[in-house]
Order: structure tokens, then C-alpha cells, then sequence
């Protein structure tokens, strides 16, 4: 086999971070679905807590509760205050299906009316008067 020159190698492998490759290769971490994400995530921690008390030489004392809880339980756990919004103007971003189509609607209304009278539309570009180039 001849010797690979410094530099080369195959052209088809490219370098992932560790967080891409186990994102894309969920089960290798052991995290497909809920089930075994929450199994594998007491192993570790479990497994790290034995590591650590034995590391320092005092015997272990770990404790665990699983519990299920509801999305606005756990909001409150962490300290996240539920709030209502007192202008959900704005914070639409996301123009749905029926604004959109009733916005259109009312674009080609305006486009039709200034199409009409001979007037451009403040959006088209055009310029009234004498126009400097």
C-alpha cells in the first residue's frame, strides 16, 4: 500500500461535530425515543454520581424521584410565569393561510383602484412630479 501524503484523504468523508453526528445517530446515544431518552439520561446520571464518589472516596448517597408532570407544572418548576400578551399584534410574524389570501385580496383591490384612477401606487416605484435622476 503506498504512503498517503500529508493532506489526503478520502474526498466523501466529512467532519462533524460531536453534537451533529449524535443528532443524526440518535440511537447510538441512546435517545430515540421518550422512554429511552429518560432511561439513559438516569444511567448517566446515576453512573456520574458513582464516578464522582468514588473519585473522592466517600460512599455514594443518591436519591431520585421520577414524576410526571403537566407542561404549565413544569413552567412553574423552573420559574416560568405564564403571561398574556396585551398586543398580539405584535407579535404576529406568521401570516396564516386566510390573512394572507385576505391581504392579496385587498392589495389587488387597491391595485385595481389606482390602476383605475391613473395614480401609482406608493409601492411601485414611480415617482410623481419632475423626478431628479
Amino acid at each position: 500500500m503506498p504512503p498517503k501524503s500529508k493532506g489526503a484523504g478520502d474526498k466523501n468523508l466529512k467532519s462533524k461535530s460531536p453534537a451533529e453526528f449524535f443528532q443524526d445517530n440518535k440511537g447510538i446515544a441512546g435517545f430515540e425515543n421518550a422512554g429511552k431518552s429518560l432511561y439513559t439520561t438516569l444511567r448517566e446520571f446515576i453512573e456520574n454520581s458513582l464516578d464522582s464518589a468514588e473519585s473522592i472516596g466517600v460512599l455514594p448517597d443518591v436519591d431520585i424521584a421520577v414524576e410526571e408532570v403537566t407542561l404549565s407544572q413544569y413552567e412553574d418548576l423552573i420559574g416560568l410565569k405564564a403571561h398574556v400578551r396585551k398586543d398580539s399584534a405584535l407579535y404576529a410574524d406568521i401570516e396564516t393561510d386566510k390573512e394572507k389570501q385576505k391581504r392579496l385580496k385587498e392589495e389587488a383591490k387597491a391595485a385595481a383602484k389606482a390602476a383605475k384612477g391613473g395614480k401609482v401606487d406608493a409601492g411601485g416605484g414611480g415617482r410623481k412630479g419632475g423626478a431628479k435622476s
